[in-house]
């Protein structure tokens, strides 16, 4: 299980309803990997060092193919990791035969703007607007990290060239109808993208990208100040994130037997 941009593998397990839980409640051995830099880190080395190091070990520790479940970033390094556009520090071959399959949960496929991040930022101000607090919402960060998941980055475009995903290897694409962060058009593979693709499947979800900062103080502040919803409607509303949301983990099962 591979995080995404800035968070962390606590994001598998942080709650009941996580689908890292889900998944050891459903008899399945999960691995969840913590990225040596979700930052501003190269996402090609986070391909070729860090997971190509965990993949490798979890197939000779448990002599089982790997299911690679990448969140966000993680998803387009799980990419970039078995894709032919890029050089690998093991044959590719060698990689596939160790996949089982890769699941995709709302992934920036053909990038994310600037201005998708800043409505979570514009959420979060309006948020400190009416309530107090001694912490001010920390700015994104556009280091390197995001900085390669731009649509119009070196990197996206490489990955996107054609055959945008590896033919030998079962994809999963899971997309969240609400997300406010990595919009439909990002997440969403066209036909014309996945033809020659033979082990592809695509699912939306009334989801959203993630939880966001001070979800539980939203929902107390929506409840107590009217003039808040009436403020923040055209900004905020709180839908499940896609990986708190069990008819996720209900759909990628049945796809997988």
């Amino acid at each position: 299980m591979i995080h995404g941009f800035g968070s962390s593998s606590d994001v598998w397990f942080a709650y009941s309803d996580s689908l890292g839980n889900y998944f050891i409640d459903n008899k399945m051995d999960c691995w969840a990997l913590n990225l040596s830099n979700a930052i501003s880190g190269n996402i090609q080395i986070l391909a070729h060092e860090d997971l190509l190091t965990a993949v490798d070990f979890i197939y000779k520790e448990r002599n089982q193919r790997v299911l690679i479940v990448s969140h966000s970033m993680g998803g387009i390094i799980s990419r970039v990791f078995t894709s032919s556009h890029f050089n690998h520090p093991y044959p590719l071959q060698k990689i596939e035969r160790m996949i089982q399959g890769i699941v995709l949960l709302t992934v920036p496929n053909h990038g994310v703007g600037s201005t998708d991040i800043s409505r979570i930022e514009e959420t979060v101000k309006l948020l400190h607007s009416f309530i107090k607090s001694d912490q001010e919402p920390v700015a994104a960060d556009f280091g390197l990290g995001f900085i390669q998941l731009t649509p119009k980055s070196h990197l996206i475009t490489s990955l996107n060239a054609s055959l945008p995903l590896n033919p030998n290897i079962s994809w999963l694409n899971v997309v969240g109808s609400f997300d406010k962060v990595v919009p439909l058009q990002s997440a969403l593979f066209t036909e014309s993208e996945i033809t020659q693709i033979p082990h592809f499947s695509q699912q939306e979800f009334p989801c959203d990208h993630m939880v966001y900062p001070f979800t539980s103080t939203i929902s107390k502040v929506i409840k107590a100040i009217p003039q808040f919803i009436e403020s923040a409607k055209h900004v905020l509303k709180i839908y499940p994130a896609i990986h708190r949301y069990q008819p996720v983990g209900d759909w990628i099962l049945d796809q997988l037997n």
